[in-house]
């Protein structure tokens, strides 16, 4: 934010999703889009495949090591993406083979930018 003073500093911006008034459009939650700004460690979206299409495997299958009893607030049911251990590059999950590939999950902060949330 700019200052009255000319001035920028960091200001405290509510997100939209955390605003009780918030356009239903913008009442974006963790089934929808991960928040950028933490890795999307946040979704909770059903997202299955990896960008390269690829399906993702079972969180609780022989060749995850992150098993959801060992991560109970990771949110590692089914085959869904997720980031469980906060990764740079945001929500992942395993492929066949013990391998794991990133995911195109929505960011946020886009869809809040979107033309239908301008209000």
């Amino acid at each position: 934010c700019f200052t009255n003073k000319g001035f920028l500093e960091e200001c405290d911006v509510p997100e939209c999703y955390d605003l009780p008034n918030c356009a239903p459009q913008c009442a974006l939650n963790a089934a929808s889009c991960g928040r950028d700004s933490i890795r999307q460690i946040d979704y909770r979206g059903s997202i299955n495949v990896t960008k390269s299409g690829i399906e993702c495997i079972r969180w609780d299958s022989e060749n995850s090591t992150w098993k959801p009893q060992d991560y109970p607030n990771a949110g590692l049911e089914g085959s869904f993406c997720r980031n469980p251990d906060g990764d740079t590059l945001g929500a992942w999950c395993y492929t066949d083979g013990g391998n794991f590939e990133y995911c195109d999950v929505p960011k946020c902060e886009d869809l809040l930018l979107s033309p239908n949330c301008e209000d």
